[in-house]
């Protein structure tokens, strides 16, 4: 499914565009062991996810906004050249989707965000008290509010905010 969206909305997969085995990078996600582990001690699955995710939904809601339709979706992917049409569903649903991940975290959170954060900023920890000095922390931009919050938490402090373009979309004229 990843590798179809992909090709809908013609981007690159991170998997063919980074390099994970570069000397300078260090592997800072859960093992799958260690991930299904926490699942299991946390009591979460796909089921409880749902739930969840469906409360969040409910309460995130906004009624000004129309969601798309699976006829709409449909349509779209029928197109020849559907990249742009879909790169803009998708783009005006960011921030439903951004407020559904607040809802799906909170509580105690889950371990498909706040634990591989918890995760991530451990080995962050340990860089950086064997004296690495320059870091950066590849993850998906659901985990980054959730990261943001740990952060200032531990005693960080924002110091800038830097865009960078994930997808051009022509304006609509």
């Amino acid at each position: 499914m990843q590798e179809n969206m992909l090709k809908k909305l013609a981007l690159e997969s991170q998997l063919q565009c980074i390099d994970y085995k570069a000397a300078n990078f260090v592997h800072a996600d859960m093992s799958t062991e260690g991930f299904l582990d926490t699942q299991k001690d946390k009591k979460e699955t796909f089921l409880t996810l749902w739930m969840k995710a469906a409360i969040a939904s409910s309460i995130t809601a906004d009624p000004e906004k129309e969601e798309p339709s699976m006829v709409e979706f449909l349509a779209i992917l029928m197109q020849e050249d559907n990249a742009t049409e879909l790169k803009l569903m998708v783009g005006r649903e960011f921030d439903r989707v951004e407020n559904l991940m607040a809802g799906i975290e909170s509580g105690n959170g889950t371990v498909i965000i706040g634990e591989r954060n918890r995760h991530a900023l451990e080995v962050m920890k340990k860089q950086i008290d064997s004296g690495k000095k320059h870091l950066a922390i590849f993850y998906g931009a659901a985990h980054f509010p959730d990261m943001e919050q740990r952060l200032l938490k531990q005693g960080y402090k924002l110091q800038k905010i830097e865009w960078l373009k994930a997808w051009d979309l022509p304006n609509k004229e």
